[in-house]
């Protein structure tokens, strides 16, 4: 057990949440040997979860995906298991958050399994 999903951080005045840390992304070839092993691993995100207790979905930056990718990473993650998502690079560098409704909706509907599932 790494104790990384510990109770809260003593702070100050009281106690923060639950600090989680894990990695942006979990589909790197580079990490076949130093994170998963050379052979036998077929669902890199299953064997991540059992690693770390959160991801940051990174590729969300770049295109979102169908609802049911977000539907299948939910399936493939322990309970407790978080998912962090990157906001698409149209809402944070194109329109500057600004008049950026229609585009939030369509992440945050996309994204519907996760945050349905309690996983973010």
């Amino acid at each position: 057990d790494t104790g990384l999903t510990g109770g809260g951080v003593a702070s100050g005045g009281g106690t923060m949440g639950a600090i989680r840390i894990g990695t942006s992304g979990w589909d790197y070839p580079e990490w076949v040997g130093p994170v998963y092993p050379k052979h036998g691993v077929s669902d890199r995100l299953r064997y991540y979860a059992r690693l770390f207790p959160i991801v940051e979905i990174n590729s969300t930056f770049y295109r979102l995906p169908p609802p049911s990718v977000a539907a299948s990473w939910v399936r493939r993650t322990p309970a407790g298991f978080r998912f962090a998502a990157k906001f698409p690079r149209t809402i944070t560098h194109e329109l500057r958050l600004v008049g950026a409704e229609t585009e939030l909706r369509r992440f945050l509907d996309v994204l519907g399994p996760i945050r349905a599932a309690g996983k973010f």
